[in-house]
């Protein structure tokens, strides 16, 4: 369970003729409203913002609590996280159905994880620490800053924004990484999965 819970929570987001689907005036203002407001929280840190943000189809995996308990604990495991820059781009809708629509939204983000146990200053712990980082999706860049024991991580990212009818009006997110297909397939149905690995592919 462990694993698992640290997995959804560190994941805490057309040529096929996808590009003809728009959005309703509403729809656009209340998703971009999302987006700005997630951005918000993931910036500052908001671990709860962020929380209650998230699609709540991802609670039928953790709980709350334990999602909360988790980004709350990256302290007490030798990390202070901060974010020195979040940029994303417009929305744009790739799949829905009479009840669901769903939208990508590319991020790019500049991380700072300051190291504040001594025992993980080390360069081989530095190493390690950098090598498992750079298997998360979207990170393109790491630095390590010896003189703040700070590592800086740079990437570009993707939201997957989701207004289904079965839990409101209200948009809401999911961090998205198309190189992990089994957590995917448990949060979003096999056909929209298709539909958004082809769309990535092609833009």
């Amino acid at each position: 369970m462990t694993k698992k819970v640290v997995l959804v929570a560190l994941l805490a987001v057309g040529s096929f003729g996808l590009r003809a689907q728009q959005l309703s005036a509403t729809d656009k203002a209340d998703l971009n409203s999302t987006i700005a407001q997630f951005m918000k929280h993931t910036e500052s840190m908001n671990f709860e913002g962020i929380v209650d943000m998230t699609h709540p189809k991802v609670f039928d995996l953790v709980t709350k609590q334990q999602m909360l308990s988790l980004l709350n604990g990256l302290s007490g495991m030798g990390f202070e996280v901060s974010y020195d820059s979040i940029t994303n781009q417009e929305p744009i809708l790739v799949a829905k159905n009479d009840s669901v629509k769903y939208a990508l939204v590319n991020y790019y983000s500049e991380m700072v994880m300051k190291i504040t146990k001594e025992e993980m200053k080390t360069k081989e712990s530095i190493d390690i620490l950098k090598l498992s980082l750079l298997n998360t999706a979207g990170v393109e860049s790491i630095d390590y800053v010896e003189e703040t024991s700070s590592l800086i991580v740079k990437g570009n990212k993707r939201l997957l924004a989701i207004k289904d009818q079965a839990y409101g009006d209200q948009w809401s997110a999911i961090e998205f990484d198309v190189n992990n297909p089994a957590l995917n397939s448990m949060l979003v149905p096999t056909p929209i999965l298709t539909k958004i690995s082809e769309f990535i592919k092609k833009n």
